[in-house]
């Protein structure tokens, strides 16, 4: 009896710091029955960050609310928020949304489509909403492709993958597009598009996503002509992993406790 509680209680110490408490930090499903500008707009979710949405795009163009309780894209404009307030101790964060491309004319390249992912810098009225984006695009044939888009506008390709389920890739439905990434690597995990997993495309992929480079969680979309996609259901969220130190700090406590308890019986 008393070799099944040492063990028990041993199990049980050395598994409480691996159990991982998720948090969303952000979440909108932009209600609303009015078309207007989502800038300096509070999340109809959570909201742990303080923060409102910013919108920015070439000329004057910017991401609106629909009457459907959507977004708007537009085919030239961006989306953000300003994610440095959160706990530096995070190292691992999940972005979701819903995408439609609708009619976007993605036969311009890489960039076009609608991106979900992370900015370096803050935006400023009419600059491409591709430039220092780093993160996911999706475009009108389903294929899924992760970049990084310099200061000068010029894309890095890392992997692409193309859409694979049975049934064809339809522009007038939302798909649902998440993906975790890994700050201190900079790798990306859990890459799943309307539920297929993709992560095997994106595995290898490292140092896209540190720190340094994803000050604001974002999406964009672009279009090869004056078309324009729509967005649902942003969310920002985290998983508290223990560091290597703290579970091998904890396992050690467990591991003398099963001793202790091995001597008593003896």
């Amino acid at each position: 009896m008393r070799l099944h509680a040492a063990l028990f209680f041993t199990g049980f110490v050395c598994a409480l710091p691996l159990q991982a408490r998720a948090a969303i930090l952000f979440s909108d499903t932009f209600d609303s029955e009015t078309v207007a500008t989502i800038a300096g707009r509070s999340p109809s979710g959570e909201n742990l960050l303080g923060v409102q949405w910013q919108t920015f795009g070439l000329s004057s163009l910017v991401v609106r609310t629909t009457t459907a309780s959507t977004v708007s894209t537009t085919y030239n404009a961006d989306a953000f928020i300003d994610i440095q307030g959160r706990d530096s101790g995070i190292k691992n964060l999940t972005i979701s949304a819903d995408l439609k491309l609708a009619s976007m004319d993605t036969s311009g390249g890489v960039t076009q489509g609608i991106g979900l992912g992370f900015y370096q810098t803050a935006r400023s009225q009419g600059q491409d909403p591709k430039v220092h984006f780093r993160g996911f695009v999706l475009n009108a044939s389903g294929t899924l492709s992760l970049i990084s888009v310099t200061s000068g506008g010029s894309a890095t390709t890392y992997a692409t993958a193309a859409w694979s389920n049975p049934s064809a890739f339809d522009t007038s439905s939302f798909y649902t597009l998440t993906y975790t990434i890994n700050t201190t690597t900079g790798g990306v995990a859990n890459v799943s598009l309307g539920g297929i997993d993709l992560t095997s495309a994106f595995s290898s992929v490292t140092g896209v996503f540190t720190n340094d480079l994803i000050k604001y969680a974002a999406f964009y979309g672009k279009s090869a002509t004056a078309q324009t996609g729509y967005l649902d259901n942003f969310s920002l969220s985290t998983s508290a992993i223990p560091e290597p130190g703290t579970s091998a700090f904890i396992g050690g406590i467990g591991a003398a406790l099963a001793c202790i308890f091995m001597r008593r019986l003896r």
